[in-house]
């Protein structure tokens, strides 16, 4: 369990909200769900040659405090932690089984 004096990183939870561009182009954009303290710990990063092109990527564990504003958060979300976009692999974890956090693992370097 984290103590909430770790939880550090602001983090800002985003869902992608169907919207049309003026041509009529559907496209997703974005708003903010909820704020919260987390936890990161970052595990790893690469990098690598796709088309030509050097894209680096990394992968992390975010924690956060389980409640209301947090519970609805899935893979479809983003979050945004010190100005980088993560995007959220999978479904939330309650690693510890005791409801009080959430764990996410997130990825940076790819498109959200």
């Amino acid at each position: 369990m984290i103590r909430g004096g770790e939880m550090r990183a602001r983090c800002r939870f985003e869902r992608p909200v169907p919207q049309k561009s003026a041509a009529g182009n559907a496209y997703n954009g974005w708003v903010e769900a909820c704020t919260v303290w987390g936890w990161l710990k970052p595990m790893s990063g690469r990098e690598a040659v796709k088309e030509g092109r050097l894209e680096a990527t990394s992968t992390g564990t975010l924690r956060v405090q389980a409640g209301p504003k947090t519970r609805p958060i899935d893979a479809s979300h983003r979050v945004w932690i010190k100005g980088r976009v993560y995007v959220i692999r999978g479904l939330p974890i309650d690693t510890e089984q005791r409801g009080q956090e959430i764990d996410f693992v997130i990825e940076a370097g790819v498109a959200s």
